[in-house]
Order: structure tokens, then C-alpha cells, then sequence
């Protein structure tokens, strides 16, 4: 047990548990024209190298409003934790106010 410090210095000691240990993230973005942007994610978990790539498009309906579709593609062997899951995507429109 560590007394005295505080949660954030708990990750330089190994002793918080949170849900993003041992996980790479990668992700780029790229304003295609002044409407569309293309963005391309990757989550891996370095344990049993599964992970998801997301492929993102956002279409500015005007200028407090977007649309965006995301895809999704888990890859890895049946018994990892990205592996189970099946090929899917969303679309969703933002409103800001």
C-alpha cells in the first residue's frame, strides 16, 4: 500500500488500475475538402495483439452541425478480446449549441 500520494502518481508506480494499461492507440487526421475529413484509428492490445481499426468520415452539414459515419474492424484470434466481435459501423449527427 502507498500512502501519501496522489492517484495520478500512482500510474509511475504500477498500482492504479484503469482500462487503458497496455493499450496502443494510433490515429491520424485529414481534411479531404472544406465539407469532408477522413480520420483512420487503431486500438491494439498488446497482450494478445488484437485490436480495432476504425475508419471515421465527418460531413459538415453547416456550422454547428456534422454528420459522421464510423466503421469498424476488430481483428485478432476468436479467444482475444477485440477478436469476438464482428465487422459493424454507426452514423450519428452532431449538433452543437
Amino acid at each position: 500500500m502507498i500512502v501519501g500520494f496522489d492517484y495520478g502518481t500512482l500510474y509511475f508506480w504500477d498500482e492504479g488500475e484503469n482500462l487503458g494499461k497496455d493499450y496502443l492507440f494510433l490515429g491520424e487526421r485529414y481534411p479531404i475538402t472544406e465539407l469532408w475529413t477522413w480520420a483512420n484509428y487503431l486500438v491494439i492490445n498488446l497482450n494478445d495483439t488484437s485490436g480495432v481499426f476504425f475508419p471515421w468520415f465527418d460531413y459538415s452539414l453547416g456550422d454547428n452541425t456534422e454528420l459522421t459515419f464510423v466503421g469498424y474492424v476488430p481483428f485478432g484470434e476468436r479467444e482475444t478480446e477485440f477478436g469476438e466481435f464482428e465487422i459493424g459501423g454507426f452514423a450519428r449527427i452532431r449538433v452543437y449549441f
